[in-house]
């Protein structure tokens, strides 16, 4: 694989993982078990249809997307790489901290 491929394809393809975690628990999830606020379900869907337009549409009109403010170079590229992976990261920490105490809160209800 070259490198210029790597780099085609390497926030393409953190965007699709993330958005990927975030369906996952969604096909565990029981249905109709609480009824969920219109900003509750706006702040679990709105990344991903945010994922699917940045995925599915990268070269948004007007170029803010896809516009350089900075100059190529492979060490300006990892670097932004490593700040999307940091941020999603720490989406999907958040998500799985959200998920755990959801579930600490399930078994605490089961046991009264």
């Amino acid at each position: 694989m070259s490198m210029h491929t790597i780099y085609l394809l390497t926030i393409p393809v953190l965007w699709t993982a993330f958005g990927i975690s975030l369906l996952l628990p969604l096909s565990h999830q029981q249905p109709g078990v609480r009824q969920e606020s219109r900003t509750s379900w706006l702040a679990h869907n709105l990344p991903i249809i945010a994922t699917l337009l940045l995925v599915g549409l990268p070269r948004l009109p007007g170029g803010f997307l896809s516009g350089r403010f900075l100059r190529w170079h492979p060490a300006n590229f990892w670097t932004g790489a490593s700040l999307v992976l940091a941020g999603l990261g720490a989406c999907d920490l958040r998500q799985a901290c959200a998920q755990g105490k959801l579930e600490h809160h399930r078994r605490s209800q089961a046991k009264a």
